[in-house]
């Protein structure tokens, strides 16, 4: 079977090179404007329904499709696809099921634009074959549905992507919008862009500055011996009063050079200056991982609560110090630290220097820099990961010199986490007084700091100030796709720039600001790099330009009668539920896939109301099941062409599957089953919360996002202490990492300080709980006193708002534990196949399911086998042990059904290699305990032999 699938493999390569070595070669700008590598002749310039986004060949690749009438809206991260966590690389799985979703062909496409990233998309795409030939990318690169071929393709580029992720779904009309990440843009990708006029590429320079409070960039002029990239930007956001369209212009921008060669690890963006980067540097330091910022943020508060530990046992007291009275406790609970601990500035206990010096927008000459030499002295890299698990006991023992190592990581934590914020809230302060800023909008990858965010929200007095659901680049596809909608809704005849950037035209390298002149800046953006754009400095030859191409402009001159007069956008992404639903077919091919494993649970056995079962039908379910499903046996999971005739037999169209599921009112009849339904289940989720079980639910649409929010979320009662243990547990996470609150809106106020109804919709800030209440939540209360909350409206999350409502009224706290539907290194469950492999593959103690509106439970499995039973393999083992960076072992993995799934031991392996059918259960526990013992036996030798030297 293997030599068939390579040899297949092989088949197909040879074709899709074959069949791209026939093409007529085309100039290639005319391949780029025409959709990329493969693209063939021209289309018919009859227009598609849709516009669509993405993000290729980076991390947390995906894809947004938005209909141009504004009804449809889908985003696919390529993660929730394939399964891989952060995943990249080509798009083509998120783009099939985004169609998949709207009920779409590539023949409904109207346009796409592609985020550039790390380097020029068209230019990349175009070598893709001979790449792929070589082995150096993957064969499903050239997939069609990841090129696009024949689609009118644009590239914008990455930090006018994220502002654009921005607009898509800003409840304000006019504001800034910055953003913050590791980096963005190369300078000399958007130099090279305009010195060969190729107008297919929207960047910066392409953007009008501000005709009120001017452009300043910093450096103020770019060496021309240097290669930069974007750091950190500022752009003013207006909306026409009638059509409600949006435009763009640039107030900011600070760049940052290479400090290594791009070829490096992670394209050496950890040298970089910027305030993302250097985050992110310390999160490798840590934990041996760019991309663990949150573990960083989460770790920071422990720098003083160990520090305490440590000072204590250092003076030999064995209580607290005064001030100190509170006990830090990980199985006990949380409670609110002594209010010094509040203070910012305390948590990195003055034991490290700063690692930032000087301003981000170079005030008064004092340009930001970093403190490289304090970085590059920093001891044991990667260290976190060669520690043991950290409990409570580890608390218990503060001299020991793991808990040391701890410390010292916590305070490098604490200490980053300290100098981005002075350094945000500074920036953000002097920029708030220059542009007289009401309203703000953040994104980038800094944006997901939920404890800046706090702060932000706190102190700088923005009216308005807003943190979409997907402000790290899982939000890029949909950024892309807004600006494609924009382009679509913008006469075709207007100018290159108001046509692409949302703004009037202006010279790309003039030095004259309108507005006051004491904010004029002598350089602007890649005017001294691109000596070409200086010569583009009338509006009519940049209209000449356009977008790039006859195809592009015969398509959206037939847009026009197809957007509706005012910008679509804002009504269909004006939520988090922007993925792919649920249906109940698919639930019950879910069940019926693991039929053997799963059982469905009554409502009544929760509630002890008959009627719930009924409204639910439960009792029809599960006697379907028994007739039908078990006769029927086990079954392979459907195919998606199988998936897709079941739902039309039970008249589910695809397009269909995009609507919200019914939900009981609050305070409404039980006017249709699906509402009964609906009612009952969140009677029995909350019964079942308070008699302390973990929930696991998966219903709806899911959620686009890191962070779950009601609808792919394991959900626990914050009451109880154990809970923040328990839910770790079952997470394979880190037991120091907090778990968040959801907390009815109306609410907040009452359980937050300085949390208003609309303060956190999307589990974006960090706020403290009151200390009047903190011991009522403790589960969900860091060990600081603070809390990563999510504010619960009835508008926007209309189910969870029912669920916290009835816990509320059950128990007279509007707050539960609500984290995300998944396990270490996973991403969150997107299907119910997902959602009940999950369920099954994580700790037993998350012990209920809510399955669309079925609840599930697992299947009572036999007692212990007998001593003498002598157990057998049903087929051949494949095992293989994964490795770091170092080449030490970091888990044993078993291939079942074609997933990978970790041991939770490596005696777990012995134990299946020893099923051989020639040995007892009991001598198989012999063997295995000997082997445990010899291995506990050998790790004291060792420690012992290193504590000696």
């Amino acid at each position: 079977r293997v030599d068939g699938r390579v040899r297949r493999r092989a088949a197909l390569m040879l074709v899709h090179l074959s069949l791209l070595s026939l093409l007529v070669p085309t100039p290639p700008q005319a391949r780029v404007r025409a959709g990329g590598v493969g693209a063939a002749a021209p289309r018919d310039t009859a227009v598609g329904k849709y516009v669509i986004g993405l993000n290729q060949y980076s991390h947390d690749a995906g894809c947004a499709l938005l209909s141009l009438d504004g009804s449809v809206a889908v985003v696919v991260p390529k993660e929730r696809v394939s399964r891989v966590k952060c995943d990249g690389g080509g798009v083509a799985s998120a783009v099939e099921a985004a169609l998949s979703h709207a009920g779409a062909s590539v023949s409904d496409l109207a346009l796409v634009v592609a985020n550039n990233h790390h380097f020029r998309v068209s230019e990349f795409e175009e070598a893709l074959p001979w790449r792929v030939g070589l082995g150096l990318q993957p064969a499903d690169s050239l997939d069609p549905l990841n090129l696009l071929p024949g689609v009118p393709k644009l590239e914008l580029s990455h930090h006018l992507a994220h502002a654009w992720s921005v607009v898509a779904s800003a409840p304000f009309a006019e504001g800034l919008i910055v953003i913050m990440d590791g980096m963005g843009e190369a300078a000399d990708a958007a130099a090279q862009a305009d010195a060969d006029a190729d107008d297919a590429y929207t960047h910066d320079a392409r953007v009008p500055a501000d005709a009120e409070f001017g452009f300043e960039q910093v450096p103020a002029t770019l060496s021309p011996h240097l290669r930069y990239r974007e750091a950190e930007s500022a752009y003013m956001l207006r909306r026409e009063a009638i059509s409600g369209a949006p435009r763009l212009t640039r107030v900011f921008k600070r760049w940052v050079a290479h400090r290594s060669p791009p070829e490096l690890y992670n394209h050496g963006f950890e040298s970089m200056e910027s305030l993302g980067a250097l985050y992110s540097r310390v999160s490798s330091h840590i934990f041996a991982d760019w991309n663990a910022c949150g573990k960083v943020m989460g770790l920071a508060p422990w720098a003083d609560a160990w520090g305490r530990a440590e000072a204590e046992a250092t003076r030999g007291a064995s209580t607290s110090a005064p001030g100190d009275a509170q006990k830090v406790s990980l199985s006990d609970g949380r409670s609110t630290p002594p209010p010094a601990t509040r203070s910012p500035g305390s948590r990195a206990g003055g034991a490290l220097p700063p690692l930032t010096y000087g301003r981000l927008d170079g005030t008064g000459g004092d340009a930001l820099r970093l403190n490289w030499d304090q970085m590059r002295d920093l001891p044991d890299p990667g260290g976190w990961r060669r520690l043991p698990p950290y409990s409570q006991r580890h608390m218990d023992h503060p001299a020991s010199a793991d808990q040391q190592a701890r410390l010292r990581h916590a305070r490098l934590a604490a200490r980053v986490q300290v100098d981005l914020e002075e350094q945000v809230l500074a920036f953000l302060s002097r920029l708030k007084v220059r542009t007289r800023a009401v309203s703000l909008g953040f994104a980038g990858g800094v944006a997901l700091n939920s404890v800046l965010n706090g702060r932000i929200s706190r102190e700088l007095g923005f009216a308005s100030f807003y943190v979409p659901p997907w402000p790290g680049d899982e939000g890029i596809a949909l950024g892309c796709a807004a600006f494609a909608l924009h382009v679509a809704s913008t006469q075709a005849s207007n100018t290159a720039v108001d046509t692409l950037a949302g703004g009037d035209a202006a010279p790309l390298a003039s030095t004259e600001l309108q507005g006051d002149t004491s904010r004029q800046v002598s350089g602007q953006v890649l005017g001294q790099l691109s000596e070409q754009a200086s010569k583009q400095s009338s509006d009519q030859d940049l209209g000449q330009a356009s977008v790039g191409s006859s195809l592009v402009m015969a398509v959206l001159g037939s847009m026009q009668s197809l957007c509706p007069p005012s910008f679509p956008l804002a009504s269909c992404t004006s939520g988090p539920y922007l993925g792919g639903d649920i249906t109940a077919s698919e639930v019950e091919a879910a069940i019926e896939e693991l039929d053997s494993w799963v059982q469905i649970v009554p409502p009544s056995s929760l509630t002890g109301d008959e009627t719930d079962d009924q409204a639910t039908g439960a009792a029809a379910v599960q006697g379907r099941r028994a007739d039908g499903l078990a006769a029927r046996g086990s079954s392979k999971r459907p195919t998606k062409g199988r998936a897709r005739r079941a739902r039309a037999e039970k008249g589910e169209s695809s397009a269909g599957r995009l609507a919200p599921p019914p939900v009981f009112p609050q305070g409404s009849s039980q006017g249709s089953q699906a509402d009964a339904a609906a009612h009952s289940v969140v009677r029995a989720l909350v019964a079942a919360l308070v008699a302390g079980e973990v929930v696991g639910i998966c219903r709806g649409r899911s959620e686009v996002g890191p962070r779950a929010l009601g609808h792919r979320s394991i959900l626990a009662d914050p009451r109880r202490a154990e809970m923040h243990t328990r839910a770790n547990v079952i997470k394979q996470r880190e037991l120091f990492r907090p778990l968040a609150p959801a907390v009815l809106a109306e609410q907040a106020s009452a359980w937050f300080d300085s949390v208003d109804e609309d303060a956190s919709p999307y589990m974006s800030i960090t706020a403290f709980v009151r200390g009047e209440v903190a011991a009522q939540i403790p589960a969900v209360t860091h060990v600081d006193g603070s809390a990563r909350l999510q504010t619960v409206d009835e508008r926007r999350f209309p189910f969870f708002h029912a669920v916290l409502s009835a816990f509320f009224a059950l128990t007279g706290v509007p707050v539960l534990m609500n984290t995300s539907f998944n396990l270490a290194n996973v991403p969150i469950v997107e299907t119910a196949a997902d959602a009940a492999r999950c369920f099954l593959d994580a700790d037993p103690d998350l012990s209920l399911l809510l399955l669309g509106n079925t609840l599930l439970r697992r299947m009572t499995l036999p007692t212990p086998l007998p001593q003498d039973a002598i157990p057998t393999q049903q087929a051949a083992i494949v095992s293989r042990t994964v490795a770091d960076a170092t080449g030490e072992a970091s888990s044993v993995e078993l291939l079942v059904d074609d997933r990978w799934l970790p041991l939770s031991t490596p005696f777990a392996l012995a134990v299946l290699e020893a099923c051989d059918g020639s040995a007892t259960v009991g001598e198989i526990a012999d063997e295995i305990a000997a082997l445990q013992a010899e291995a506990e036996a050998e790790a004291a030798a060792a420690a012992a032999a290193e504590e000696a030297a």
